[in-house]
């Protein structure tokens, strides 16, 4: 099951979030939710995601298990919601 590491909050998976952009933050994490997606596809580790997008490892973990959680069509936006949840 989903568990959020207590060290790992919702703010974290933001990159660059600003107060009161919530809009650009949303954006930008949704874009490393595409980008890491794209490399599942490829059969990519979390560990080589991490690497290869620079970003920090256990937030990758965290995508990578809520995109494998909606299926193998990746829903960004679905991945997203589950993301939200959960942190």
């Amino acid at each position: 099951s989903w568990r959020t590491p207590p060290e790992i909050s919702h703010t974290h998976i933001l990159l660059n979030f600003v107060p009161g952009e919530e809009g650009a933050g949303e954006g930008k994490e949704i874009k490393l939710i595409e980008q890491v997606c794209k490399k599942l596809i490829k059969n990519n580790t979390p560990a080589q995601i991490a690497d290869a997008l620079e970003e920090d490892a256990d937030v990758i973990k965290l995508i990578c298990e809520a995109a494998k959680e909606c299926g193998p069509e990746y829903d960004y936006g679905k991945i997203h919601e589950r993301l939200s949840e959960r942190t």
